[in-house]
């Protein structure tokens, strides 16, 4: 009695939590069969074990039901086998199912709702249940040695479980339109058998010593298989690895992804979708894919780099430009208000944008806008701060607000330079070649105390800082040699530039400043030939003559002088014999020598017999545009005859002579000629070298 309550407690307890139950002793024998007319839509499930020695179960299935089960179950040697058949009203779609067991198989099937147990030595228990209401189905137990317990059905939609235990019993259950499970335990063998309708599905499995055999049959258009399945998502927190997991309740197409470290088949199965060796691993910033807190492929986020342009992005932290602009890593620019690119503060600085300004981030001079990068700033140049910056040249010289270099320092210009002589980009020593103006100079080489007076144009600080004279600090040309001299009387012979007032340009000029008390110019050299003769035309036009020949050399030259040279006076000279007329009226020479003859009666201040100087006693007359009547004449000179008559004059002496008897050789630019008698102290007829000077 008291086994049989506990196998039976036993049972409920297994019926109640879903599971197989095994079969108990030996010898048992269990046959089970199905027949009917399955109906669409119904499935049926049973388990039964058969047990004890000498027991005979036989199970019967109901007929064409509608929602009624028939269990009958017969139990063990010395008792009563009891057979239970079961029929209800008739109509179409209930589903008839019966489970049996052979010696050393099993059977297994699973269901939910009531079950009956029972166990009493000879004696039967029959359950049954019934009516087409769905109502919940009924159970009946009854306790014996060797009994048989039948677990009775539900109404159609209804589940019936029928459970055995005990010593030889036999358990068999069927149902129709409903699900049923039946398990029996018995010594020794293991049985299985499902059936199922059209249309329904039937599994059934047990276990028993020695051995487990599983079989399965289907009716019309059913569906059996050995083994039932969980379905949905339950199994991905029962905490063991199971159904398509890849790890324990993660991967596979149903859990969640696992983490790194978990077991995986394909990249899918983890989070980091890395799997690596069957492996999840964690995410990476070289993975090659965008996973963990990235915004882009293995950039962004708090982990990685700054993603480059055009990658994606949700702040600007997460771009190397910092600008994040609708999803997207924009390029740097330098208007974006972020310190990006290789700017070295916003904005500014680098190779690209516009130098910064004083307080800004630098990394060279050449990112501020000062020159002047100090400690990673930007900051304003000093003469004193130790650095070539600002417009320095060199460092804290030169460039135009600091002190001038020292000898060998660079510069561009002489004023970047202590000396002022800035040659080849290096500050030199100063010289008066150096093309700088520098030492004392008061223009770029000349002037001062050194170098060389400067010619006209020139900046000057007084007349001797000039070749010629300082007017308003400015070299100009005289007027004259003589206000050259009266200016600078220490000025020598030579050729120098005068400008008359009034004259548009200067011109050079040959200036004696030592003979007759000096500041005589030059007008016109002759020589002995006709260039310069009396009647020769350079007397009175413009014409300029070899005027570039600015010397005492012999020849033949007219300057400019003799055209635009106010004058007081003029000199005559004949081989170095020299002489003078004073003129009135500040005119030039070409006004004097087209004017009328300004004659003096008497002999030049020459004394009688120097050089080819020759006298006639009568008619001796001196002066400018010296023409008697006939015989001889003189531009500037002398003229005499021996008799008293001063228009048959015979002799001439001076600068241009000629003679209207046409002598030969009377034709001269200078000379002699006495060729008549009474001449003293004898005839002449000479070629001379002759000079007008003016002043």
């Amino acid at each position: 009695m008291r086994n049989s309550i506990i196998a039976a407690a036993t049972v409920l307890w297994l019926a109640a939590c879903g599971s197989n139950t095994p079969a108990g002793s030996g010898g048992g024998t269990t046959a089970g069969s199905s027949s009917g007319s399955p109906t669409a839509g119904s499935a049926s499930s049973a388990t039964s074990a058969a047990g004890s020695s000498g027991g005979t179960i036989t199970g019967a299935s109901g007929s064409n039901a509608s929602t009624s089960t028939s269990t009958g179950s017969s139990a063990s040697s010395g008792g009563t086998d009891s057979t239970g058949s079961s029929a209800s009203s008739l109509s179409s779609g209930s589903t008839g199912a019966t489970t049996g067991a052979t010696s050393g198989s099993s059977s297994v099937a699973s269901s939910s709702a009531g079950a009956s147990s029972g166990g009493s030595s000879g004696s039967a228990t029959t359950g049954a249940s019934a009516s087409d209401s769905g109502s919940s189905g009924s159970s009946a137990t009854s306790s014996a040695t060797g009994s048989a317990t039948t677990a009775g059905s539900d109404s159609s939609g209804g589940t019936t479980v029928g459970t055995s235990a005990g010593s030889g019993s036999d358990t068999s259950s069927t149902s129709a339109g409903s699900v049923t499970s039946s398990t029996s335990a018995g010594s020794g063998s293991d049985s299985a058998g499902t059936s199922g309708g059209s249309g329904s599905d039937s599994s059934g499995t047990s276990a028993g010593n020695g051995g487990t055999t599983v079989g399965t049959s289907a009716g019309n258009g059913g569906t059996t298989a050995g083994t039932s399945g969980s379905s949905g998502t339950g199994h991905c927190s029962d905490g063991i690895q199971d159904v398509d997991e890849s790890d324990r309740d993660c991967g596979g197409p149903t859990c969640p992804a696992c983490g790194a470290g978990s077991a995986c088949v394909a990249p899918s199965d983890c989070s980091s979708e890395v799997c690596t060796a069957n492996v999840c691993v964690a995410p990476s910033c070289s993975d090659g894919i965008q996973n963990g807190d990235e915004t882009d492929r293995d950039c962004g986020g708090a982990t990685c780099a700054p993603c480059a342009a055009g990658a994606g992005c949700l702040q600007g932290r997460d771009c190397d430009s910092q600008v994040c602009d609708q999803g997207l890593c924009a390029s740097p620019s330098c208007g974006d208000g972020v310190k990006n690119g290789d700017e070295t503060d916003r904005d500014c600085g680098g190779g690209t944008c516009p130098a910064c300004a004083v307080g800004a981030g630098c990394v060279g001079n050449g990112d501020c806008a000062t020159g002047l990068c100090l400690s990673g700033t930007c900051a304003t140049p000093s003469c004193t701060d130790g650095q070539q910056d600002g417009t320095e040249t060199d460092r804290d010289c030169g460039g135009g607000s600091c002190p001038g270099c020292a000898d060998g320092q660079a510069c561009q210009v002489g004023t970047d330079c202590a000396s002022g002589s800035c040659v080849g980009n290096l500050c030199a020593v100063p010289s008066c070649s150096d093309g700088v103006k520098n030492q004392d100079e008061t223009d770029i080489d000349c002037g001062g105390s050194t170098c060389l007076p400067c010619n006209d144009g020139r900046a000057c600080l007084i007349d001797a800082d000039c070749l010629n004279l300082c007017d308003a600090s400015v070299c100009r040309s005289a007027v004259s040699c003589a206000e050259l001299l009266s200016r600078k009387p220490a000025t020598p012979d030579g050729a120098y530039t005068l400008q008359p007032a009034g004259v548009p340009s200067r011109f050079g000029a040959y200036c004696d400043m030592t003979r007759n008390g000096g500041g005589w110019t030059l007008l016109l050299k002759a020589t002995g030939d006709d260039t310069l003769a009396y009647g020769a035309s350079y007397w009175t036009d413009a014409n300029l003559l070899n005027d570039t020949d600015l010397t005492l050399a012999n020849g033949n030259a007219k300057y400019a002088a003799f055209l635009d040279l106010p004058l007081t006076t003029l000199r005559g000279e004949l081989d170095g014999t020299l002489f003078s007329m004073n003129v009135t009226g500040l005119p030039t020479a070409q006004q004097v020598f087209a004017g009328a003859g300004q004659v003096v009666n008497g002999a030049p201040p020459v004394a009688e017999g120097t050089g080819n100087w020759v006298y006639q006693a009568n008619c001796q007359h001196f002066g400018i545009n010296n023409a008697p009547v006939k015989y001889n004449q003189v531009r500037f000179g002398y003229v005499a005859n021996q008799e008293n008559d001063c228009n048959t004059c015979d002799t001439s002496i001076g600068l241009g002579n000629t003679t209207t008897t046409n002598k030969p050789n009377s034709n001269r630019g200078a000379g002699y000629e006495c060729l008549s008698t009474g001449c003293n102290p004898g005839q002449v007829n000479a070629a001379g070298q002759g000079r007008l000077w003016g002043r």
